[in-house]
Protein backbone atom coordinates (compact mmCIF):
# COMPACT_ATOMS: atom_id res chain seq x y z
CA UNK A 1 0.00 0.00 0.00
CA UNK A 2 2.93 2.33 -0.60
CA UNK A 3 1.65 5.84 -1.29
CA UNK A 4 -1.84 5.11 0.02
CA UNK A 5 -3.72 7.27 2.54
CA UNK A 6 -6.13 5.48 4.88
CA UNK A 7 -8.53 7.34 7.19
CA UNK A 8 -9.84 5.63 10.33
CA UNK A 9 -13.07 7.05 11.76
CA UNK A 10 -15.04 6.32 14.90
CA UNK A 11 -16.37 7.67 18.17
CA UNK A 12 -14.41 8.36 21.32
CA UNK A 13 -13.11 5.25 23.06
CA UNK A 14 -13.69 2.88 20.14
CA UNK A 15 -10.02 1.94 19.80
CA UNK A 16 -8.65 4.15 17.02
CA UNK A 17 -5.45 4.99 18.94
CA UNK A 18 -4.99 1.37 20.00
CA UNK A 19 -5.24 0.30 16.36
CA UNK A 20 -2.68 2.94 15.35
CA UNK A 21 -0.29 1.76 18.07
CA UNK A 22 -0.67 -1.85 16.94
CA UNK A 23 0.00 -0.84 13.33
CA UNK A 24 3.16 1.01 14.35
CA UNK A 25 4.42 -1.92 16.45
CA UNK A 26 3.62 -4.44 13.72
CA UNK A 27 5.43 -2.36 11.10
CA UNK A 28 8.48 -1.90 13.32
CA UNK A 29 8.66 -5.43 14.75
CA UNK A 30 7.40 -7.73 12.02
CA UNK A 31 8.48 -5.76 8.95
CA UNK A 32 11.40 -3.73 10.27
CA UNK A 33 9.91 -0.47 8.99
CA UNK A 34 10.63 3.00 10.34
CA UNK A 35 7.46 4.83 11.42
CA UNK A 36 6.66 8.46 12.17
CA UNK A 37 3.83 8.58 14.74
CA UNK A 38 2.35 12.09 14.93
CA UNK A 39 0.52 12.31 18.25
CA UNK A 40 -0.98 15.78 18.90
CA UNK A 41 -2.69 14.65 22.11
CA UNK A 42 0.57 13.20 23.52
CA UNK A 43 -1.30 10.01 24.40
CA UNK A 44 1.34 7.54 23.21
CA UNK A 45 3.68 6.85 26.13
CA UNK A 46 5.64 3.85 27.47
CA UNK A 47 2.68 3.02 29.74
CA UNK A 48 0.34 3.09 26.71
CA UNK A 49 2.67 0.79 24.79
CA UNK A 50 3.36 -1.61 27.68
CA UNK A 51 0.29 -3.89 27.32
CA UNK A 52 0.83 -4.22 23.58
CA UNK A 53 4.51 -5.02 24.08
CA UNK A 54 3.73 -7.64 26.73
CA UNK A 55 1.19 -9.28 24.43
CA UNK A 56 3.84 -9.74 21.76
CA UNK A 57 6.00 -11.83 24.11
CA UNK A 58 9.23 -10.91 22.37
CA UNK A 59 12.71 -10.74 23.86
CA UNK A 60 13.56 -7.38 25.42
CA UNK A 61 16.43 -6.73 23.01
CA UNK A 62 14.19 -7.41 20.02
CA UNK A 63 11.50 -5.07 21.31
CA UNK A 64 13.98 -2.28 22.05
CA UNK A 65 15.29 -2.49 18.51
CA UNK A 66 11.74 -2.40 17.13
CA UNK A 67 10.75 0.57 19.29
CA UNK A 68 13.82 2.48 18.13
CA UNK A 69 12.25 2.46 14.67
CA UNK A 70 9.21 4.42 15.90
CA UNK A 71 9.57 8.20 16.17
CA UNK A 72 6.77 9.83 18.19
CA UNK A 73 6.27 13.58 17.90
CA UNK A 74 3.52 15.68 19.50
CA UNK A 75 2.91 18.92 17.59
CA UNK A 76 1.15 21.63 19.58
CA UNK A 77 -0.57 23.23 16.60
CA UNK A 78 -1.22 22.93 12.90
CA UNK A 79 2.17 24.40 12.04
CA UNK A 80 3.90 21.69 14.04
CA UNK A 81 1.93 19.10 12.09
CA UNK A 82 3.08 20.56 8.77
CA UNK A 83 6.69 20.63 9.97
CA UNK A 84 6.40 16.98 10.99
CA UNK A 85 4.86 16.02 7.65
CA UNK A 86 7.68 17.80 5.86
CA UNK A 87 9.98 15.06 7.20
CA UNK A 88 8.25 12.60 4.91
CA UNK A 89 9.93 14.25 1.94
CA UNK A 90 13.35 13.14 3.14
CA UNK A 91 14.40 9.67 1.93
CA UNK A 92 16.20 9.01 5.22
CA UNK A 93 15.13 10.23 8.66
CA UNK A 94 17.04 10.25 11.93
CA UNK A 95 14.84 8.90 14.68
CA UNK A 96 15.59 10.32 18.11
CA UNK A 97 13.73 10.09 21.42
CA UNK A 98 12.11 6.87 20.22
CA UNK A 99 8.86 5.46 21.56
CA UNK A 100 10.70 2.96 23.69
CA UNK A 101 12.67 5.56 25.60
CA UNK A 102 10.80 6.27 28.83
CA UNK A 103 13.62 8.42 30.22
CA UNK A 104 13.71 10.72 27.22
CA UNK A 105 17.20 9.64 26.21
CA UNK A 106 18.38 10.47 22.73
CA UNK A 107 18.85 6.98 21.37
CA UNK A 108 19.13 7.29 17.59
CA UNK A 109 18.77 5.16 14.53
CA UNK A 110 18.44 6.12 10.91
CA UNK A 111 16.38 4.50 8.21
CA UNK A 112 13.92 5.03 5.42
CA UNK A 113 10.57 6.29 6.64
CA UNK A 114 7.87 3.90 5.43
CA UNK A 115 4.79 4.63 7.55
CA UNK A 116 3.26 7.87 8.85
CA UNK A 117 0.45 7.80 11.42
CA UNK A 118 -1.46 10.91 12.51
CA UNK A 119 -3.58 10.38 15.64
CA UNK A 120 -5.56 12.50 15.49
CA UNK A 121 -6.39 15.62 13.50
CA UNK A 122 -9.34 16.53 15.73
CA UNK A 123 -7.01 17.72 18.49
CA UNK A 124 -5.66 20.34 16.12
CA UNK A 125 -8.99 21.18 14.49
CA UNK A 126 -11.15 21.73 17.56
CA UNK A 127 -9.16 24.65 19.03
CA UNK A 128 -9.65 26.48 15.74
CA UNK A 129 -13.35 25.67 15.64
CA UNK A 130 -13.96 26.67 19.26
CA UNK A 131 -11.72 29.73 19.32
CA UNK A 132 -11.63 33.08 17.58
CA UNK A 133 -9.68 31.89 14.53
CA UNK A 134 -12.51 30.17 12.68
CA UNK A 135 -11.77 31.99 9.43
CA UNK A 136 -8.26 30.51 9.47
CA UNK A 137 -9.33 26.89 9.64
CA UNK A 138 -10.07 26.24 6.00
CA UNK A 139 -7.14 28.32 4.86
CA UNK A 140 -4.65 26.43 6.97
CA UNK A 141 -5.78 23.01 5.90
CA UNK A 142 -6.09 24.01 2.26
CA UNK A 143 -2.53 25.30 2.46
CA UNK A 144 -1.24 22.03 3.76
CA UNK A 145 -3.26 20.02 1.28
CA UNK A 146 -2.11 21.78 -1.88
CA UNK A 147 1.48 21.94 -0.68
CA UNK A 148 1.70 18.16 -0.59
CA UNK A 149 -0.31 17.44 -3.75
CA UNK A 150 1.41 15.10 -6.18
CA UNK A 151 1.56 15.98 -9.91
CA UNK A 152 -1.34 14.60 -11.93
CA UNK A 153 -0.70 11.13 -13.33
CA UNK A 154 0.83 10.81 -16.80
CA UNK A 155 -0.03 10.39 -19.63
CA UNK A 156 -3.76 10.90 -18.98
CA UNK A 157 -4.48 13.43 -16.24
CA UNK A 158 -7.35 12.22 -14.02
CA UNK A 159 -10.40 14.35 -13.42
CA UNK A 160 -10.03 16.51 -10.34
CA UNK A 161 -11.88 19.16 -8.32
CA UNK A 162 -9.80 21.36 -6.01
CA UNK A 163 -10.88 24.24 -3.77
CA UNK A 164 -7.94 26.57 -3.21
CA UNK A 165 -7.21 29.93 -1.69
CA UNK A 166 -6.04 32.75 -3.89
CA UNK A 167 -3.06 33.23 -1.55
CA UNK A 168 -2.40 29.59 -0.65
CA UNK A 169 1.08 29.06 0.75
CA UNK A 170 3.15 26.67 -1.37
CA UNK A 171 5.93 25.95 1.15
CA UNK A 172 6.32 25.53 4.89
CA UNK A 173 8.48 28.67 4.94
CA UNK A 174 5.61 30.73 3.50
CA UNK A 175 3.08 29.57 6.07
CA UNK A 176 4.25 31.83 8.90
CA UNK A 177 2.70 34.87 7.23
CA UNK A 178 -0.31 32.77 6.26
CA UNK A 179 -1.16 32.17 9.91
CA UNK A 180 -1.70 35.90 10.45
CA UNK A 181 -3.55 36.69 7.23
CA UNK A 182 -5.68 33.53 6.93
CA UNK A 183 -5.64 33.76 3.15
CA UNK A 184 -7.81 36.04 1.07
CA UNK A 185 -10.32 34.41 -1.26
CA UNK A 186 -11.62 30.93 -2.09
CA UNK A 187 -12.15 29.58 -5.60
CA UNK A 188 -12.55 26.21 -7.32
CA UNK A 189 -10.42 24.76 -10.11
CA UNK A 190 -11.27 21.61 -12.05
CA UNK A 191 -10.87 19.79 -15.34
CA UNK A 192 -14.21 17.97 -15.15
CA UNK A 193 -15.66 20.14 -17.94
CA UNK A 194 -12.37 20.86 -19.69
CA UNK A 195 -12.57 20.80 -23.47
CA UNK A 196 -8.85 20.09 -24.03
CA UNK A 197 -6.35 17.75 -22.31
CA UNK A 198 -4.40 20.46 -20.44
CA UNK A 199 -7.30 22.83 -19.83
CA UNK A 200 -8.20 23.85 -16.29
CA UNK A 201 -11.48 25.64 -15.66
CA UNK A 202 -11.59 28.27 -12.90
CA UNK A 203 -14.84 28.91 -11.03
CA UNK A 204 -14.36 32.19 -9.17
CA UNK A 205 -17.12 34.28 -7.61
CA UNK A 206 -15.06 37.49 -7.49
CA UNK A 207 -11.85 37.64 -9.56
CA UNK A 208 -11.19 37.15 -13.27
CA UNK A 209 -7.43 36.64 -13.08
CA UNK A 210 -5.15 33.87 -11.78
CA UNK A 211 -3.02 34.73 -8.74
CA UNK A 212 0.70 33.81 -8.55
CA UNK A 213 -0.16 31.24 -5.88
CA UNK A 214 -2.74 29.52 -8.08
CA UNK A 215 -0.30 29.57 -10.99
CA UNK A 216 2.29 27.85 -8.77
CA UNK A 217 -0.27 25.20 -7.81
CA UNK A 218 -1.14 24.55 -11.47
CA UNK A 219 2.53 24.21 -12.35
CA UNK A 220 2.82 21.62 -9.59
CA UNK A 221 -0.27 19.68 -10.70
CA UNK A 222 0.66 19.73 -14.39
CA UNK A 223 4.39 19.18 -13.90
CA UNK A 224 4.28 16.04 -16.06
CA UNK A 225 1.98 17.51 -18.71
CA UNK A 226 3.38 20.92 -19.59
CA UNK A 227 1.67 24.25 -19.06
CA UNK A 228 -1.96 24.23 -18.02
CA UNK A 229 -4.40 26.22 -20.14
CA UNK A 230 -6.69 28.29 -17.93
CA UNK A 231 -10.28 29.15 -18.80
CA UNK A 232 -12.64 31.13 -16.56
CA UNK A 233 -16.23 29.94 -16.42
CA UNK A 234 -19.06 32.45 -16.12
CA UNK A 235 -20.49 31.84 -12.67
CA UNK A 236 -22.59 33.73 -10.15
CA UNK A 237 -20.68 36.56 -8.46
CA UNK A 238 -20.75 37.27 -4.74
CA UNK A 239 -22.18 40.54 -3.42
CA UNK A 240 -20.11 40.73 -0.24
CA UNK A 241 -16.61 39.99 1.00
CA UNK A 242 -17.31 36.87 3.05
CA UNK A 243 -19.25 34.34 0.95
CA UNK A 244 -16.49 33.14 -1.38
CA UNK A 245 -16.05 29.89 0.54
CA UNK A 246 -19.71 28.97 0.22
CA UNK A 247 -19.65 29.68 -3.50
CA UNK A 248 -16.46 27.64 -3.98
CA UNK A 249 -18.06 24.66 -2.20
CA UNK A 250 -21.29 25.08 -4.18
CA UNK A 251 -19.29 25.00 -7.42
CA UNK A 252 -17.40 21.90 -6.21
CA UNK A 253 -20.61 20.10 -5.23
CA UNK A 254 -22.13 20.71 -8.66
CA UNK A 255 -18.97 19.48 -10.40
CA UNK A 256 -18.87 16.34 -8.23
CA UNK A 257 -22.48 15.64 -9.23
CA UNK A 258 -21.70 16.09 -12.93
CA UNK A 259 -23.38 19.49 -13.27
CA UNK A 260 -21.69 22.58 -14.71
CA UNK A 261 -22.02 25.58 -12.34
CA UNK A 262 -22.14 27.92 -15.34
CA UNK A 263 -25.21 30.10 -15.07
CA UNK A 264 -26.38 28.60 -11.77
CA UNK A 265 -28.27 31.14 -9.60
CA UNK A 266 -27.74 30.04 -6.01
CA UNK A 267 -30.00 31.17 -3.17
CA UNK A 268 -27.32 32.97 -1.13
CA UNK A 269 -29.47 33.17 1.99
CA UNK A 270 -29.81 29.38 2.15
CA UNK A 271 -26.22 28.45 1.29
CA UNK A 272 -24.94 28.40 4.88
CA UNK A 273 -27.74 26.15 6.14
CA UNK A 274 -27.35 23.79 3.19
CA UNK A 275 -23.60 23.47 3.81
CA UNK A 276 -24.13 22.72 7.50
CA UNK A 277 -26.72 20.05 6.67
CA UNK A 278 -24.37 18.51 4.10
CA UNK A 279 -21.54 18.29 6.64
CA UNK A 280 -23.75 16.87 9.38
CA UNK A 281 -25.34 14.33 7.05
CA UNK A 282 -22.18 13.51 5.05
CA UNK A 283 -24.09 14.09 1.83
CA UNK A 284 -23.21 15.99 -1.33
CA UNK A 285 -26.33 17.55 -2.81
CA UNK A 286 -26.81 20.60 -5.07
CA UNK A 287 -26.98 23.95 -3.31
CA UNK A 288 -30.46 25.50 -3.45
CA UNK A 289 -31.22 27.76 -6.43
CA UNK A 290 -33.29 30.90 -6.65
CA UNK A 291 -36.72 30.33 -8.15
Amino acid sequence: MTGEVVEICGGWGEGKTSLCVQLALHAALRQGLHTLFIDPSASVSPSKLAPFIEALSEEEEVMEKALSRIKVTSPADIWGLFRALEKTYHPCITLDGSAGSSSGSNSQSAGKLKLVIVDSLSNLVMPLLDGTRKEELGCLYASGAVMFLEPLAFPQAPRFIQIVNRDTAMSVADMGAYSSTGGSHWLTISNVFASRPNEVVVYDSLFDDVSPSTKALLRQLYFLHGDAEVRFERVQQQKNGTSCGRFAIAFAFDLALGSNPRGAAYDVGRMGGHLLAALEGSQVTPFPRRH
